[in-house]
């Protein structure tokens, strides 16, 4: 982060800003618990300071988040940036700078993003694993979207049963499993944010894709194709929009399309719910791709033109509530042979 906000240019400047902060009062106070001898000279202690501080360095330029020269000069570089805007921890940047081009789908990326060091703090606890097997795998209610292979045994397992319970709705029983969900998806937010923005500089088209599909997941806390769609407005929690798919409100345009009065009669609520429920989905931000072919098409080449229209601008910027007036899209365009062709925010 110092790097990225030029606090620190160089080793030197490193070297000083490291003896401005607590950790060089605790080195002076209590060197052993830092494996320096109690009785080695100041000097000697900024020198094994100086040694730690070009180890690590080193370390950042070799995994590409900062650039230092031969003369020590250092400069942030993009994923640098990236993992400094998210507050990312340095081993989970390079697990995610580095994510296997074979992982493409939904399932692969959520399994690959529960095994960060971002959850590590988290224990499976023995208590838990009952409510978590049944999560996962229970003839007799509904389970996970992607199963997991045997029993709960690992954290990395519990963190994505969570993940997947959560998304889908699912009734979490035990108190403990709620308040880790919770903390999952407080992290797992940025975690998903840090990895789009990485794919963005360098990604495949399919992963860059499932990416993008679940950073938007983790933000609604629900999966892109549930039927309870109605949980992302004000006001309206898992046991409203259960009723309201249940009489196939399961898109936006039926519940704005619907009489506020059996909306009303749907939930068991009074007028002017199902107004306010009206003015919350006409705010929605309502995209309009338009695709055209330019010039002439060759067996090896062809000319598209792309336009994106946002058709409601005007109501967007006068919504309120849980709407907000500014909106972000991506636009990405892919090939066959899983390569980006465009990768654009709009």
């Amino acid at each position: 982060t110092e790097v990225v906000l030029s606090s620190i240019t160089d080793i030197n400047v490193a070297l000083q800003w490291i003896k401005s902060t607590f950790l060089y009062t605790r080195i002076q106070k209590n060197p052993t618990h830092y494996g320096i001898p109690e009785d080695m000279p100041l000097e000697m202690v900024e020198k094994k300071l100086l040694d730690l501080c070009v180890e690590a360095l080193k370390d950042l330029d070799a995994a590409g988040l900062v650039c230092l020269t031969e003369d020590l000069v250092l400069n942030a570089t993009d994923l640098g940036r990236i993992m400094a805007r998210y507050y990312i921890s340095f081993e989970t940047m390079k697990r995610l700078k580095c994510i296997d081009s074979g992982i493409d789908s939904l399932k692969e990326v959520v399994e690959y993003v529960s095994a960060c060091k971002e959850f590590a703090d988290l224990r499976l606890r023995v208590t838990e694993k009952r409510v978590l097997n049944s999560l996962n795998k229970d003839k007799n209610r509904e389970t996970l979207r992607y199963p997991l292979d045997g029993r709960i045994k690992t954290t990395e397992m519990k963190v994505n049963c969570l993940i997947q319970a959560t998304l889908g709705s699912l009734p979490i029983a035990e108190m403990s499993l709620s308040q880790d969900a919770q903390k999952i998806f407080r992290n797992g937010v940025r975690l998903m944010r840090c990895l789009v923005d990485c794919l963005m500089i360098d990604g495949g088209f399919k992963l860059l894709s499932s990416a993008l599909i679940l950073s938007k997941c983790f933000k609604a806390r629900l999966w892109e194709n549930s039927k309870l769609i109605a949980r992302q407005l004000d006001k309206i929690g898992v046991t409203m929009a259960t009723a309201l798919a249940n009489a196939g409100m399961t898109t936006w345009s039926k519940i704005e399309e619907a009489n506020p009065r059996l909306l009303e009669l749907i939930v068991n609520r009074h007028p002017p719910f199902g107004s306010q429920v009206h003015d919350l989905v006409a705010a929605l931000p309502r995209l309009e791709l338009f695709c055209s072919q330019d010039g002439k098409v060759s067996d090896e080449d062809a000319s598209v033109r792309l336009v994106v229209k946002l058709s409601n601008a005007d109501q967007l910027h006068s919504a309120r509530g849980s709407i907000s007036a500014y909106h972000c899209s991506v636009l990405v365009v892919g090939d066959g042979d899983n390569k980006v062709l465009l990768r654009q925010r709009l």
